[in-house]
């Protein structure tokens, strides 16, 4: 049976542990709140560009050499994912619905571009080839890179190297539900009239949303 001195110094040392996890809780809450916030914030401006690069595609649909189907015979996805853990099961979903989305698509032996550990590492214990990694970086400097790397992929695609190129990442709704999409970003599909359509009526609102939130930054 333990001393009363050692069930004295066990409960202090459990009170500094809750000190410190505490400290910590507060400190990821004021991320989380900042990072939401630089979303709610970004996001009006997103839609609104989306909207604008629909009308600028629906002209260049027919002569640009994005928008033509690709010659190649390899094709690219591109996975997003976190570099750490502790956040339930959002890695885990990214990849494996990568992988159904790679089978319904039916492609075969695609090259993997990873940004974040935890899809470099998933991928690592499967057959596919990961021609490029990058983990651990600054969220600026992830961003340059994958820029580059995007650029580099159409690049190549208007050489006649590729045939598709997609971008995998998980979609942040709030912090508890952030929903998978796997989109093609080459060739560059242009939108449909329906999409137009509703681009147009939405676009006074959007406006609207804009203006407000650059009175806010």
């Amino acid at each position: 049976m333990a001393s009363l001195k050692e069930i004295r110094n066990r409960i202090v040392s459990v009170k500094n542990t809750q000190k410190i996890t505490s400290a910590m809780k507060m400190v990821s809450a004021a991320k989380l709140k900042r990072a939401e916030d630089q979303f709610k914030s970004a996001f009006p401006y997103a839609s609104q560009l989306e909207k604008i690069t629909s009308k600028v595609c629906a002209d260049l649909s027919e002569g640009h050499p994005l928008f033509r189907q690709g010659t190649g015979e390899q094709s690219i996805i591109i996975v997003i994912s976190s570099d750490r853990g502790l956040c339930g099961n959002f890695n885990t979903a990214l990849c494996k619905e990568t992988l159904q989305h790679i089978e319904k698509a039916h492609l075969q032996k695609p090259q993997i571009y990873t940004f974040g550990r935890k899809a470099k590492d998933f991928f690592n214990r499967t057959s596919f080839d990961i021609v490029q990694s990058e983990h651990s970086l600054h969220a600026d400097l992830q961003i340059q890179k994958l820029r580059q790397t995007i650029w580099n992929c159409a690049d190549q695609f208007e050489q006649g190297a590729l045939s598709q190129v997609f971008l995998s990442y998980m979609h942040f709704k709030n912090a508890l539900t952030q929903t998978h999409t796997f989109e093609q970003i080459l060739p560059i599909q242009a939108p449909t009239p329906e999409a137009q359509s509703n681009a147009t009526s939405s676009n006074a609102t959007s406006s609207n949303e804009v203006g407000s939130n650059s009175q806010l930054i």
